[in-house]
């Protein structure tokens, strides 16, 4: 199971069809708050995060999980067309 959080309904759409062909489970949310709400919900321990978006960005999304106690063993990746942006993080880092 994989949270995807971002403002591009037609990305959070590709991606939800590309690795639903793979098995995953997605739950796209467009909204930050949805994608935090998800993860406390369902306890899913992977997440994809677009780093720009307006109002609350991808970074401030992860500093968010890293504030629960339960994120230690949440996996956060993050997409952007910056090079700048790191393929990875650990909520730990």
């Amino acid at each position: 199971m994989i949270i995807h959080v971002g403002d591009d309904p037609q990305i959070l759409k590709i991606v939800a069809r590309r690795l639903g062909k793979s098995g995953i489970e997605m739950f796209s949310m467009h909204r930050p708050d949805d994608g935090i709400a998800a993860l406390v919900r369902t306890g899913c321990r992977m997440v994809l995060l677009d780093i720009e978006m307006p109002g609350t960005n991808g970074l401030d999304v992860l500093k968010e999980i890293k504030t629960r106690r339960w994120s230690s063993g949440v996996d956060a990746h993050c997409a952007d067309n910056n090079e700048s942006c790191p393929a990875s993080v650990s909520p730990e880092g």
